[in-house]
């Protein structure tokens, strides 16, 4: 699975909203959508972005279970 298949799969599980994304890394909603669903590949520094503005540490998307919807316990 993608990092991007992973992203999403996260929001969606938990109901977070790709604007919380758009906000506060300051992207257009195009762009994070086209992040997202594999249109645009994310970069390095984008996906740590990607992972402070939802609260989790960089490793987690790597490691990440579509079943699984546990918090993360860390920050980026």
């Amino acid at each position: 699975m993608k990092i991007a298949d992973n992203i999403l799969a996260y929001i969606r599980a938990n109901g977070i909203q790709q604007k919380i994304i758009v906000d506060k890394c300051g992207w257009s909603k195009q762009k994070v959508y086209s992040m997202l669903h594999g249109i645009n590949r994310i970069s390095v520094e984008e996906y740590g972005m990607i992972c402070k503005a939802l609260g989790v540490p960089v490793e987690f998307f790597y490691l990440y279970n579509s079943e699984d919807k546990a918090t993360p316990s860390g920050n980026c």
